[in-house]
């Protein structure tokens, strides 16, 4: 169920015609107008809230965000809302509609196909044992979920070694001594001193740090107000916590996870959010705000002062000298930022300058 009503679009020569013959003016560019959500183009990348019809069918509430073009993409066999935990029951709405049946795989042709992409499977898994000089003892099954039992002619101490056909065909498993060769130091383009792995690991198990950073702030930006897409900034570094974990446990940087036994990585992870909270809370940050906030003052110790700082930054208009004057090419790049401007379009106007000093960086 479409809940949103009215939503607001910046006029641009594309759009201009369009909302016009609605009645919509007068036309200034760049600026904001209202328009009725009836009245939107179909593909616009505008965000509106709906409600999960899956969800209202069982006596409760569910409301997401969509962007309206998706929303007009899912809803087009099924104009049924749903959220992220419904989304599998509308999959099957729509397959019941399109060919009277619930899964995929009751349908011939899919069937065909899939059992023909099993026999492929075989031969893909012999070219790339061969390309990484791996003796195949034995294949339990030729399907994804099954077992490959090899030698590694590279290093055949180990023996005979397993892992999931699945992994060996998208090339994630494999030797481990090769495996943990193309991770280290130079080949690791996330190396920090092996603290990469651990790192990646830990970022998904501060999940109610992150949840408590949030309610701090009411779900919102902490300096632009705002609650779409937000990233939580560590005031005292990911990094450094990470290493406090592992002092006071006593225990040394494993180059990889699987080298720590479960009770390890459970005091790990126990430690991690327990310093996360003793260091206190995060801060919400529009991703071009936190990304403005490490352009500017480095990665590693940026804390409440900075904040403060990109803040009176912004205010003053002065983000934009001082992120030109880091990205030279740009210099001809110019605003006329004056005290009368709103904040939001400040906001507006150094997210065009970030994706104009990303596209730069990465020609």
């Amino acid at each position: 169920m479409l809940l949103t009503r009215k939503v607001k679009v910046r006029w641009n020569p594309i759009n201009r015609k369009y909302y016009e013959e609605k009645g919509y003016s007068p036309y200034i560019y760049n600026s904001f107008f209202l328009v009725d959500v009836n009245d939107l183009q179909l593909g616009s990348g505008v965000k509106v809230e709906v409600a999960c019809d899956y969800c209202l069918e069982k006596g409760e509430i569910t409301i997401v965000s969509k962007e309206y073009a998706t929303r007009n993409n899912q809803n087009k066999i099924i104009e049924k809302d749903s959220c992220f935990k419904c989304f599998p029951l509308k999959q099957k709405d729509v397959m019941f509609k399109k060919h009277g049946v619930e899964n995929a795989m009751q349908i011939e042709d899919i069937k065909i196909k899939n059992t023909n992409l099993r026999k492929t499977n075989i031969d893909k898994i012999i070219k790339i044992c061969n390309e990484r000089n791996f003796t195949i003892i034995n294949i339990s099954d030729n399907k994804t979920d099954g077992q490959l039992d090899f030698i590694c002619n590279k290093h055949p101490n180990l023996g005979i070694q397993s892992t999931k056909i699945r992994n060996i065909i998208e090339h994630y498993g494999g030797c481990k001594i090769c495996s943990y060769d193309s991770r280290r130091e130079e080949n690791s383009y996330l190396w920090k001193g092996g603290i990469s792995s651990l790192h990646n690991y830990l970022r998904c198990k501060i999940n109610s740090w992150k949840i408590d950073s949030l309610k701090k702030y009411n779900y919102k930006c902490a300096i632009s107000g705002q609650n779409e897409q937000l990233e939580i900034h560590h005031i005292y570094p990911f990094n450094k916590i990470i290493n406090d974990t592992l002092i006071e446990l006593n225990l040394v940087l494993k180059y990889q996870i699987s080298d720590y036994s479960k009770e390890e990585l459970k005091l790990i992870e126990e430690k991690c959010l327990e310093l996360h909270y003793k260091n206190g809370l995060g801060i919400p940050l529009l991703p071009e705000l936190h990304k403005s906030l490490h352009m500017l003052f480095g990665k590693s110790d940026t804390d409440i002062t900075h904040i403060n700082q990109l803040i009176e930054n912004i205010r003053n208009g002065n983000i934009f000298k001082i992120l030109l004057d880091k990205n030279d090419e740009l210099n001809n790049y110019n605003f006329n930022v004056n005290n009368e401007i709103p904040l939001w379009l400040l906001f507006t106007m150094m997210a065009r300058l970030l994706d104009k000093i990303n596209k730069k960086q990465d020609k």
